[in-house]
């Protein structure tokens, strides 16, 4: 009877071989390239973040068409309407566009702002960074965007992004030297983004 169920075995061997080449040959399936039509992106701010900025003097604002809310659920958010792009659904390759901006401000304790940075134009790039235009002109990297997820809804063609926006070394480095603090730090999450991308398939 072992003599038989070893050569059952290597009979079976060739069509698991066999299996497993049609698995790995097989093509995948087409990744879908897609217009961004619109939605919103927003940023949700921790209130102890908020505090700590707070308490450095450092305070931000929205620029139009961004603007902020605040809900008792998810706290302060800054929220950025969707103007364009384009986007590959499966890996989040390509960018997603936004009018809106925002103005970080240093005061001075009597109120005056002593330093002013305004990045405008704030777009999701490659689903891994934030990015926006340094004072109008220089495209810079506003935040990494890490733990990232996302899905597509098939029927209506939103992609439900959401991923944490963190700090990076150099980033923390250019904020700390321009307003002369110390409150930004290389890994410091700045705020959690969820975005609703509406999209339709490239023709």
């Amino acid at each position: 009877m072992s003599v038989r169920r070893g050569v059952a075995s290597l009979m079976s061997l060739p069509l698991l071989l066999i299996a497993m080449v049609l698995a790995f040959s097989a093509p995948a399936a087409s990744a879908s390239v897609d217009t961004v039509t619109g939605g919103m992106f927003s940023l949700f701010v921790p209130l102890s973040n908020v505090q700590k900025l707070g308490n450095a003097e450092i305070f931000t604002s929205p620029i139009s068409p961004a603007y902020l809310t605040y809900t008792l659920e998810e706290g302060p958010a800054v929220r950025f309407p969707i103007s364009g792009g384009a986007v590959e659904s499966d890996t989040m390759l390509g960018t997603v566009n936004s009018d809106g901006g925002l103005s970080i401000q240093k005061h001075h304790p009597v109120g005056t702002i002593v330093k002013q940075l305004d990045i405008t134009n704030v777009k999701i790039l490659d689903g891994n960074m934030l990015i926006g235009n340094a004072q109008g002109l220089v495209p810079t990297p506003a935040a990494n965007l890490i733990n990232a997820t996302h899905s597509k809804d098939p029927i209506t063609g939103v992609i439900h992004f959401e991923a944490d926006a963190q700090v990076d070394a150099v980033s923390a480095t250019v904020l700390n030297t321009y307003f002369e603090t110390s409150v930004f730090e290389a890994g410091m999450i700045l705020g959690h983004l969820k975005a609703d991308i509406q999209t339709q398939p490239l023709l």
